[in-house]
């Protein structure tokens, strides 16, 4: 019986570590950045995550967990930051994470520059020839329509597509190490583009320069719809999401319209943006069963998933509270928690629209007071 106990904790710690290493990736690809400086004629790497000075016990609790790194204030931009910079930390500790839970957006291919510089460094090649690598390896840049190779598989498995079958270029393996451009099959632009091209072709194939913004936002659109939900629930996690909207979700109170007695309509709302990676909110939107289609923001560049559909707010809300997920662990539960109770309480008020509007501002102002003077 003893012995069964023991293996029954070992199982759960394995098990809450684990949760912790998935919830971390998700924060990452949200606020979090690898990095590489040069400072006083040395080559400096560097993993950090910033925040907001008031989610000081989100950076507290990342420390606690990893027991590894730094945690700086900076109290003029009101920032606060937790940082490794210790290269055996970032070998032994920080590269396993992600490694063994691979991250799901663009800072994928920055985590692998990182590592490839980290092993020049390590290596007995002469300082000039370390420098030279590494200059050249920080030149390079990343293609604009690249993607995690975390979804590599699953495309090809979803697409059937490991060759072009368009019938233009020489049918060649579209998946290679130097790229993770694939091909897809493009429907608002079918007029303007071969039904199946890389995204690294959109340049030259369209002259116009918003007809290539439009395509390759197409491109990359559109691919979810074609992949079924449990292939995207083995690569993106509940513990990766739940991390990735304490970096990047909001729960909010918005205007919407007037109410049948003519005033300002409140209604509460849901939102993650995310500069690339639509793919990742498309993801996101699928799971949560999000009615609402993400939108490219032209004048702020940015991809916006938001909803205010109370569907898919419920949606949410079950998703986050069930008894066994892992939590929101920094200031984004207060907000849960605020946004939610006031939630529940709406759906129980007799005359909503008129007691709802007198409370919706004072519920808004709260939020907004939360992220500005915690």
């Amino acid at each position: 019986m003893k012995h069964n106990s023991i293996k029954e904790q070992a199982d759960k710690n394995i098990t809450k570590s684990t949760n912790f290493e998935k919830w971390l990736v998700g924060l990452t690809d949200g606020d979090g950045c690898f990095s590489v400086v040069r400072q006083n004629d040395k080559w400096c790497l560097i993993y950090k995550l910033s925040f907001a000075l008031y989610n000081i016990k989100l950076i507290s609790y990342i420390k606690k967990q990893l027991q590894v790194g730094n945690v700086n204030i900076d109290k003029k931009n009101k920032m606060v930051s937790y940082i490794v910079r210790d290269r055996k930390i970032l070998s032994s500790i920080i590269y396993p994470i992600f490694i063994k839970h691979p991250l799901l957006t663009r800072k994928y291919f920055s985590f692998k520059r990182i590592q490839k510089i980290h092993t020049i460094l390590d290596s007995d090649l002469q300082k000039e020839i370390k420098d030279r690598l590494i200059f050249s390896i920080m030149q390079e840049k990343m293609p604009k329509f690249s993607i995690s190779p975390a979804w590599k598989s699953l495309l090809k498995t979803s697409f059937l597509i490991g060759k072009n079958t368009s019938g233009h270029g020489n049918g060649s393996d579209i998946w290679n190490s130097n790229t993770v451009s694939f091909f897809f099959p493009i429907i608002s632009y079918a007029s303007l583009l071969p039904n199946f091209i890389r995204f690294k072709s959109v340049s030259s194939l369209c002259p116009n320069n918003n007809i290539k913004k439009e395509a390759g936002r197409a491109m990359e659109h559109r691919l979810v719809d074609k992949i079924d939900l449990i292939s995207i629930q083995k690569i993106m996690s509940k513990e990766w999401i739940i991390g990735f909207i304490e970096a990047e979700g909001s729960f909010f109170i918005t205007k919407k319209g007037k109410n049948s007695q003519n005033k300002v309509r409140y209604e509460h709302g849901f939102s993650i943006t995310q500069k690339y990676d639509p793919i990742v909110l498309d993801s996101i939107r699928r799971i949560l069963h999000i009615r609402t289609k993400i939108r490219f923001r032209e004048k702020h560049n940015f991809y916006i998933l938001d909803t205010t559909h109370k569907r898919s707010l419920q949606n949410i809300i079950d998703y986050l509270i069930c008894e066994k997920s892992f939590k929101l662990k920094g200031i984004k539960s207060l907000e849960f928690k605020i946004w939610k109770r006031s939630w529940d309480k709406r759906k129980n008020l007799v005359n909503k629209d008129v007691i709802w509007s007198k409370k919706a501002l004072k519920i808004q102002d709260l939020l907004r007071k939360i992220r500005k003077n915690v």
